[in-house]
């Protein structure tokens, strides 16, 4: 079964409107926006460490990263609005709610993502923008600080760290 569902028109309508800086691909103006990184991390990795957390991680290692990001994707599935979005052509914007919170959490949790399945999230309350990253960072856009402050904070409390972009 499918994660995500269509919204409505009167949805579609109001978070286009919220996010029109996303409203044509070629010209995706969150990259304007202010941006931080959401790891299990709690500074930049070097090369070393990368190979170390990446390459010979343990099995207390990846048990205690994995129960962090399944503890946050279910404050995204359970705590926030989160809407998927997505092009369905380069001017065609659309938007999708999740099915039920369990099936979002499922979906949020694979790990193997590249570039073309990482899912893109608006999350209207706080005025942002979640996109998926593939090596246990995901990123998070904002225009403004204050409005993600509660967000952050809450991010944090599940044990995860977030980094400003270099």
């Amino acid at each position: 079964m499918r994660a995500f569902r269509n919204v409505s028109k009167g949805v579609q309508g109001s978070l286009k409107s919220l996010y029109s800086a996303l409203d044509n691909k070629t010209n995706e103006s969150i990259e304007d926006w202010q941006c931080v990184a959401i790891t299990v991390f709690d500074h930049w990795l070097t090369r070393e460490e990368f190979e170390q957390y990446f390459t010979n991680r343990s099995l207390d290692q990846q048990a205690d990263i994995d129960l962090r990001w399944h503890l946050f994707h279910r404050l995204l599935a359970e705590d926030v609005s989160c809407y998927q979005y997505k092009y369905r052509s380069v001017s065609r914007l659309i938007f999708k709610e999740p099915r039920n919170s369990s099936l979002f959490v499922r979906r949020l949790s694979r790990f193997s993502v590249t570039d073309a399945d990482a899912l893109q999230l608006v999350i209207p309350e706080y005025r942002a923008v979640f996109v998926q990253g593939y090596d246990d960072t995901c990123s998070l856009y904002f225009e403004c600080r204050e409005s993600v402050k509660p967000l952050l904070h809450e991010i944090r409390k599940l044990g995860m760290y977030t980094l400003e972009r270099i």
